[in-house]
């Protein structure tokens, strides 16, 4: 599937739902994992043979689904899509892998949610960091909002970094886990510029 990106009349570029494992897609997804990891629950050194084991589980989940974002014939970034359901999906993944393209992500996001919500979906969720705030203005201009915060705790070991929102196990931190939501219809009522 290939969702056209436009900002007002003009198409700006593409999403392209990932259907298969290809080197190009893995090796370009791996090295947006390493620049963009600090802002997931599971930090590690990402591989070609790691990315590969997980896109080939993403594909095989029928809840879930993986875009490439691209614009002037270049692979600018990822998004995807996670516990979709009958009314609800979650935002997952997202990673502006290029520079390039000013508001290529949001023009991106929107064409998603757009396609989203075209399915039956009313509603769509996200998690983001409390420390990466770059992301979370994004969001809010999209039409999320807030509606909890969970305390992380982190696990570290030699070969990785878990976070989780549990009540033990590894340290406390002072960053939080933010849910954020956005309805069919705050969509469809704000404004999109």
């Amino acid at each position: 599937m290939k969702i056209p990106i436009l900002k007002g009349e003009e198409q700006i570029g593409w999403l392209k739902q990932i259907d298969r494992v290809t080197p190009q897609i893995v090796e370009k997804m791996t090295k947006w994992r390493e620049k963009g990891q600090t802002y997931f629950l599971t930090q590690f050194y990402p591989t070609i043979e790691k990315t590969t084991e997980w896109l080939q589980l993403v594909l095989s989940d029928k809840t879930r689904m993986m875009f490439i974002i691209s614009a002037n014939g270049r692979r600018m970034g990822q998004i995807g899509v996670r516990d979709i359901q009958k009314y609800t999906a979650e935002i997952d993944n997202v990673i502006r892998g290029e520079k390039g393209c000013p508001s290529l992500m949001y023009y991106a996001e929107l064409a998603l949610l757009e396609y989203l919500f075209s399915t039956g979906i009313n509603t769509v969720y996200l998690h983001v960091f409390s420390t990466n705030l770059k992301a979370i203005r994004h969001y809010q201009r999209v039409g999320y909002r807030e509606i909890r915060r969970n305390k992380l705790r982190k696990i570290q070991d030699i070969k990785f970094i878990f976070y989780h929102t549990g009540k033990s196990g590894g340290r406390k931190t002072d960053i939080e886990y933010i849910k954020m939501k956005l309805s069919k219809k705050s969509f469809e009522e704000g404004r999109h510029e």
